[in-house]
């Protein structure tokens, strides 16, 4: 498991974009086949969690763990810590340390290994191999069946796959490669002569799933929301505005805790080091923002909200926050009052309910500013539209700048090329 652990700690985007779809359903259950095989592309299940809370939190620490690359240890810490929270009793393995031991560890492995399968499956389908080559994932104990998958070559579209597309059941460790031509194929480790026996794809009347597989495994992880997941890829910045605002919108409050663990740790990260050019997606705008923006002649290219690492230093200089090598002495002052690094960790979840949208034309370029109220003030933060990001390969919306601000102030702007366009100051 150790190389598969390592690969997990470097989650891809169709393997993100698989569990946030995912997310859009948290299903309580009592047992795993509540949900039955190709379901558990589309919902997220721990089984016998069967209260809502207890399972929102599974779905957060799981998400963290595809996402940030949280170890299979620090999980089991904070799996003790959920099921204390929760008052979660009567399941398996509650008994003993051994039991919740293993208990966490399925949680933990189940999961990475079905959003990372179901990601490459994905990708698989998107790079259009001519050929999918099965091969065992080198268990201690190996299924005899899987052994005689191993090295197996079909086409892509071979209903082998709808079926056999690992993982085949608990712990099963087997992946696909996919080839161009039987020639890489083979060059890859393939083997022409390995073929299926008749009656491969009869059911085990013990499991209802054909021989090799578990019960209630017969099913391909991604395989029914593959062309989902790489309209998602990236965050969905491929899509037209109005369509990736309108999905953003859908997911649920799950996907943005997620989502803000993911930025406190490129905040942190920008902070304390030199500024590399990265960036980082941290939410959309509303599609009613789109639409007003439209409607005022200005037509918004992608719905996506994101910051730089530069940016992320450029919010907090001059606080004593930046610690990275490039901080200069003379930045002793911030120029304007810096927002709480707090509240900016957990951007992802605040974009989606400012209190107000103003759009602002009298820049060079056209920007959002969105203002939240607060106790005692309000905070505005500048997004800069349809601005071009090399590393992106296209254009975002760049969050630029951050501060607090008086109602008065913001008043005082209106009327001067500066409009509201959602909400009320």
């Amino acid at each position: 498991m150790a190389n598969v652990a390592a690969t997990f700690r470097r989650p891809f985007p169709e393997q993100v974009a698989a569990y946030r779809l995912r997310l859009t359903d948290l299903r309580p259950t009592e047992k795993w086949t509540d949900l039955w095989q190709d379901e558990h592309n589309a919902a997220v299940m721990v089984a016998g969690a069967n209260k809502a809370d207890l399972l929102a939190d599974f779905a957060t620490e799981i998400g963290k763990a595809i996402e940030l690359g949280t170890t299979e240890k620090q999980f089991r810490a904070t799996f003790e810590d959920i099921v204390k929270r929760n008052g979660w009793t009567g399941w398996k393995g509650e008994g003993t340390e051994k039991g919740r031991a293993w208990r966490a560890r399925t949680i933990y492995r189940t999961n990475m290994r079905t959003s990372y399968m179901a990601g490459r499956f994905a990708q698989l389908q998107k790079a259009g191999f001519k050929y999918w080559i099965y091969f065992h994932g080198g268990s201690r104990e190996p299924r005899m069946q899987h052994l005689g998958w191993n090295g197996l070559i079909l086409e892509a579209d071979h209903p082998f796959w709808k079926t056999h597309y690992p993982p085949n059941g608990w712990g099963c460790n087997c992946k696909v490669v996919g080839a161009i031509s039987m020639k890489q194929a083979i060059r890859l480790g393939g083997n022409p002569s390995r073929k299926l026996p008749d009656g491969w794809d009869q059911p085990d009347p013990k499991t209802g799933a054909p021989a090799g597989i578990d019960r209630g495994w017969a099913y391909a992880p991604g395989g029914s929301t593959a062309r989902t997941l790489n309209a998602l890829k990236d965050k969905i910045v491929s899509l037209p505005a109005p369509i990736s605002a309108e999905m953003v919108k859908s997911w649920p409050d799950a996907v943005f805790r997620v989502w803000a663990e993911a930025f406190g740790e490129f905040v942190d990260h920008s902070l304390a080091n030199r500024v590399e050019q990265k960036f980082m997606i941290i939410g959309a705008l509303s599609p009613d923002w789109i639409r007003a923006a439209a409607q005022k002649g200005l037509k918004v290219e992608s719905a996506e909200i994101a910051i730089t690492d530069k940016g992320v230093q450029h919010f907090f200089r001059g606080t004593g926050l930046v610690t990275a090598p490039t901080t200069k002495d003379r930045d002793v002052q911030p120029k304007v009052d810096p927002l709480d690094v707090t509240w900016i960790r957990d951007l992802p979840i605040h974009l989606r309910r400012p209190s107000a949208v103003l759009l602002d034309r009298t820049k060079r370029e056209p920007v959002f500013a969105l203002v939240f109220q607060g106790p005692s003030t309000n905070m505005k933060l500048v997004v800069e539209l349809n601005t071009p990001l090399k590393r992106a390969d296209g254009v975002l919306n760049l969050l630029v700048s951050g501060r607090l601000i008086s109602a008065r102030d913001l008043q005082a702007d209106l009327g001067r090329g500066v409009t509201v366009i959602a909400g009320e100051l």
